[in-house]
């Protein structure tokens, strides 16, 4: 957004007004410590991916208490990542053993969205089969959230990663 001068009055120029966030004026010597705006930051739905782990738990609850904080829908998001295809004798095996696997995370999942939902009545859960990196873009694209709360793996920590617009 570029912000232009507006003219007064009287004709002459004078800077915008920031209209975003509270700046400390240029003769205050200590940077401000006010909290953001809630009424001016919209965030009205905010997903949360989780692979079930410890970590991935870390990431909800603070997703969950951004969605308390700006009263928006919390969203709980596992996709299940199918195994790579194998050649083997025994594909109906495991297709089965497949097909239990994705039930026992279904059910973690939905005893986990228990747990958050007891805590943020505002959600909702989401069980989807596919890739993680790829999917994830797509939902929130398919769903309009406003945020994001992704866990980062801690083999990823040393990467440079930048924001990414889904809308």
């Amino acid at each position: 957004m570029t912000l232009t001068p507006r003219k007064t009055g009287s004709g002459e120029s004078r800077e915008p007004e920031n209209l975003t966030s509270p700046i400390a004026s240029k003769s205050s010597a200590r940077p401000s410590t006010t909290k953001p705006d809630t009424q001016r930051i919209r965030i009205r739905h905010v997903l949360a991916p989780t692979d079930l782990s410890k970590d991935s738990r870390g990431s909800v609850n603070y997703a969950m208490s951004l969605a308390l904080r700006y009263q928006a829908q919390l969203t709980l998001l596992y996709i299940f990542r199918m195994p790579q295809d194998s050649e083997s004798e025994s594909a109906l095996l495991e297709s089965e053993e497949i097909q239990q696997s994705k039930d026992r995370a279904e059910l973690r999942l939905l005893k986990f969205y228990d747990v958050v939902r007891a805590q943020y009545p505002n959600t909702e859960v989401l069980f989807r089969t596919g890739d993680p990196d790829e999917d994830i873009p797509q939902i929130a694209a398919y769903l309009g959230v406003d945020l994001v709360v992704r866990c980062q793996p801690a083999s990823l920590t040393s990467l440079q990663t930048s924001p990414q617009r889904f809308a």
